[in-house]
This record gives structure tokens, sequence and C-alpha cells, in this order.
């Protein structure tokens, strides 16, 4: 694609709320972000599946009926599920509407958030043992939690703000740090599988991992723990904690089997 400005598809009254996915044989990724950056609802790379064309097209219309929901000014309060919306999607909602109010997240797993946020501004995020951690570190843990619940709650809010950034640039780290993430967990296996520790594989490879690395197999029981919940326990970054467990799968110091050596 080429970014063109006063683009009349953009710019026409007719076609401006009209989404479009493109279909394309590159695979540079700076012809994806530029795709977005056009406004484009999905970027997919030929060859594509039409059953996976037509399930991102009903997920569009199905997401901007919920969006419509939630962006209402009307109602003081919004509940939905983390299943339904992704974090980054409520972010730029609230940035949309320039409102100020209170995010109350749940995981599934019974963590705890809040984000509070001032005229259409993130000012601080605040997790179970971090209310005084800094506030764009937060948000990466919240990024990852894909099941659970939120409620959006429209009132005046005064908090102690920890997070510095422009709302555009802590939505742009968000996204990248998700696609990071999300892309490092794609080359694993389900994150509901079992993984057991290779404890001579580990000491015969000890010198290519940091001392932190132990605080992630302390996580990992002698019957084996699942791939989320190692991640889930460990008090590093979680798309940290997934790049090593990804490297120390590759070299067998994790496998699938109890095959300890």
């Amino acid at each position: 694609p080429q970014k063109t400005a006063g683009s009349p598809l953009l710019t026409n009254p007719d076609t401006m709320k009209t989404p479009f996915i493109f279909l394309s044989n590159s695979r540079n990724v700076e012809d994806k972000i530029l795709a977005h950056e056009m406004g484009a609802e999905a970027f997919f790379m030929k060859p594509v599946f039409i059953k996976v064309l037509i399930n991102r097209i009903k997920d569009f219309f199905d997401e901007k009926n919920f969006k419509e929901m939630i962006s209402s000014k009307e109602a003081k309060s919004f509940s939905g599920e983390l299943t339904s919306i992704s974090m980054i999607d409520i972010l730029n909602i609230i940035s949309e509407n320039r409102s100020t109010g209170e995010v109350l997240i749940s995981s599934s797993t019974s963590e705890k958030a809040t984000i509070f946020f001032i005229n259409g501004s993130v000012v601080r995020v605040e997790t179970g043992e971090g209310a005084g951690r800094n506030g764009v570190d937060e948000l990466f843990k919240i990024l990852s939690w894909l099941d659970g619940n939120f409620t959006i709650n429209y009132k005046d809010v005064t908090v102690i703000r920890n997070v510095n950034i422009p709302h555009d640039r802590l939505v742009m780290r968000a996204v990248n740090w998700f696609e990071d993430y999300s892309g490092e967990l794609s080359e694993m296996p389900p994150t509901d599988s079992l993984v057991f520790v290779d404890f001579g594989q580990f000491m015969n490879n000890i010198n290519k991992f940091p001392d932190g690395v132990s605080e992630i197999l302390k996580n990992i029981g002698g019957d084996g723990s699942k791939i989320s919940s190692i991640i889930d326990k460990t008090p590093f970054d979680k798309r940290q904690t997934a790049k090593y467990l990804k490297k120390m799968i590759e070299i067998n110091v994790l496998s699938l089997e109890n095959r300890n050596t």
C-alpha cells in the first residue's frame, strides 16, 4: 500500500467508516505497519484461508458493536469480558471519549488491577502488588491477561500519577510489547502444555542464561508445570520470561516429557 494524504476513501462520508482488510504477497513488516496506519482492520499475507478471512470479518462487526456499547457516554459504568475486547482496545476507547474514571480488572487467576484515566489519558496503573511501581511496567503485566473481566466506571478521580508519557506513546508501547509477547508464545507449545526440567541439560547450558533463570525454574515442580502457570508466577516481565522459556525449550532444558538426566 502507498500512504497518501487526503485519501478520498477516508474523507468521503460514504466510505470513511468502511472497514478495509489488506491481502498482500508482501512479508515486509513495514507494509503491515503502514496498512494499519492507513486504518486497515487487518493485514493478511497470501495465501489466506477463506474461513479465516470470513471469521475476521465477523469478528470485526462483533467488536464494532461492542465498542459502540462501551463508548456510550450515557452509561456511568460498563462491565465485560476480556475475551470480548482487548486491553489495548479499552485504552483506545478511553482516549477517543476523552473520558475520566477507572477500569477495574480481574484476571481468570484472580489477579486484580486498576487503571485510572483523566481526560482520555491513563495517569496511573496498579496491580495487586504494584501500588508504588512504574505504571508502564504494571500495564505490561495486565496485557497478558487474556481471560477475566473488567468494569469501567466513569467518574472523577484523584490519584498520584505513575504514568508519565503521552497516551499515544503508551498505547504504542503496549502494542509493541503485546506483539513481541504473542510472537514468543506463538513459537512455543500451547500455554496449557506441561513442561519438565532436565537438570542435566540445564547444567550443560547454564552459561547461556542469566542468574535470574533459576527463579523461573523454581516454579516448575517435579511433576511438571503448565507454561501459563510458570509465566504467571515469575517475578520478571512476562515477555522476558516467555523469551527465556522458548530458549530453554529449544535447547531441551525444558521438555514436554519427563526425561531428567
